[in-house]
């Protein structure tokens, strides 16, 4: 795997990290590319390059994934057989320890192993449940919000983080 080889495309992937960054949120990076009619680059199921509109999902599955911090991996679910009444196996995620495979610094990396290490660590209890409910809170976790601080004389919209005010890379 080399990095896409489209340079929107991985400005695009570089965009949704340092957003996170800033944020520390997946649906906040979500409404900043919404808001700036931004898409996110995507592989079809034939592996072909398309651009789909953000879901927090599809921004977890990049903050997540160990590819985009340059690891080779293989082992990373197990699927599980089931009884013979239900059609689909289940396929469950392993921790990291448990990886068959896992062979940092292979790949151009667009986060450092350690920092997508942190985002594996903190989505366990940062993930979007499906009743809508903020599960940080019931964790004690405080989800900072990213504010549209645009002037009135000004047309450009500036948009910065709540944690410490940093702008946001747009």
């Amino acid at each position: 795997m080399q990095k896409l080889p489209d340079q929107e495309a991985q400005a695009r992937l570089s965009l949704v990290f340092e957003t996170f960054l800033q944020c520390r949120s997946a649906s906040k990076v979500v409404d900043v590319f919404k808001a700036h009619h931004l898409l996110l680059p995507r592989r079809d199921r034939f592996g072909d390059l398309v651009w789909k509109a953000p879901r927090v999902a599809a921004v977890l599955s990049i903050l997540k994934h160990p590819a985009y911090a340059g690891a080779f991996t293989y082992g990373r679910t197990r699927t599980l057989r089931r009884e013979a009444s239900q059609v689909r196996p289940a396929i469950t995620r392993l921790p990291q320890e448990q990886w068959r495979v896992c062979i940092p610094d292979v790949y151009p990396p667009y986060i450092s192993w350690t920092r997508i290490s942190r985002f594996r660590r903190c989505s366990k209890t940062i993930t979007p449940s499906m009743t809508g409910t903020k599960p940080a809170a019931s964790h004690g976790l405080a989800k900072p919000s990213c504010t549209d601080s645009s002037t009135a004389g000004n047309a450009a919209t500036r948009w910065s983080c709540s944690i410490r005010g940093h702008p946001l890379p747009l």
